[in-house]
């Protein structure tokens, strides 16, 4: 059996591959997100997030180190990098951001 610290490195290349349906699939349907949102974010929520991330900043790529597993939750330690080269547009935000080019 994968543990859930594979399964999370699993996840995070998938995401930087830009598929969010694989993803879809890797994550249960009583997952929950917590990180830089206002709120913990559930599957679908989560899916829309990183869809409209992938889609503003295409070449987005992790750096994720300190792994810890606690039952049934990992928490990591990431920095993220990418180019902003189109609009980001989340339901989280009171407008949508342009494409920066940085």
């Amino acid at each position: 059996m994968q543990s859930n610290i594979d399964l999370l490195k699993e996840s995070l290349a998938v995401v930087e591959a830009g598929d969010v349906k694989k993803l879809s699939g890797l994550v249960t349907d009583d997952m929950t997100f917590e990180g830089p949102a206002p709120a913990p974010l559930a599957k679908a929520a989560y899916l829309g997030l990183i869809d409209a991330l992938i889609h503003a900043i295409p070449n987005w790529k992790f750096d994720a180190n300190s792994f810890v597993e606690r039952g049934d939750k990992v928490l990591v330690t990431l920095n993220v990098n990418g180019t902003h080269t189109d609009t980001l547009t989340l339901a989280m935000l009171p407008q949508p951001i342009p494409a920066t080019g940085k």
